[in-house]
């Protein structure tokens, strides 16, 4: 069977799932909806599932996973902190944990947008740039970024370098997922400018 290397994207709104050989060559991608008002047990199930079912499509076994989430994680043990826009906020969820022993195989959790930083450093500017500085920054169900510093994501001591979402924008403005009033992503989020 064909090795597997797989990456999750879990957003607010929906899972994206691609599965890509050993050379980094995308086999297959597809979506599933997240529906966190279920909580992290039963988007677990799916999302496990949804990943089995894609490696089975194509024909392979799973050898690593690398997820992105909305919010902060600890990375040296792939355990959710704080998912401000998910149900229940995903405290403490042991998500890494829960993978590797489902595939057996390493798993690596990162905030979704510092996913998508070290995405463009390492396969869009950063190719033909290797000491490239960049700011990413992303507008989805949240708002988020990253930084890059001389080709490398620079995390900071909580992960959370480069995060804009939860600053406060206006005082007294409306509540946010994480709590505060008046945050960027409350006001310039994609539901906020739907809204």
């Amino acid at each position: 069977m064909t090795a597997l290397l797989a990456g999750i994207d879990l957003g607010g709104t929906s899972v994206k799932v691609a599965l890509s050989d050993l050379s980094g060559e995308v086999l297959l991608q597809d979506c599933i909806p997240t529906e966190s008002h279920a909580g992290p047990s039963d988007v677990m199930d799916r999302i496990e599932t949804f990943l089995q079912s894609l490696a089975e499509r194509a024909g392979g076994n799973i050898s690593a996973i690398g997820m992105g989430v909305p919010g902060l994680v600890e990375i040296k043990t792939g355990t959710t902190k704080f998912l401000p826009n998910m149900a229940t906020q995903w405290r403490e969820v042991p998500v890494g944990q829960r993978l590797q022993k489902k595939f057996s195989c390493p798993v690596r959790l990162l905030n979704d947008v510092r996913t998508a930083t070290l995405g463009e450093v390492r396969f869009g500017h950063g190719r033909e740039n290797p000491t490239v500085t960049l700011a990413f920054f992303s507008l989805g169900t949240g708002v988020g970024g990253g930084v890059a510093i001389d080709g490398k994501v620079r995390l900071g001591s909580l992960g959370a370098a480069g995060e804009l979402g939860h600053q406060t924008i206006l005082p007294d403005g409306p509540r946010c997922g994480c709590g505060n009033h008046g945050c960027l992503e409350v006001l310039a989020s994609g539901p906020a400018i739907s809204a």
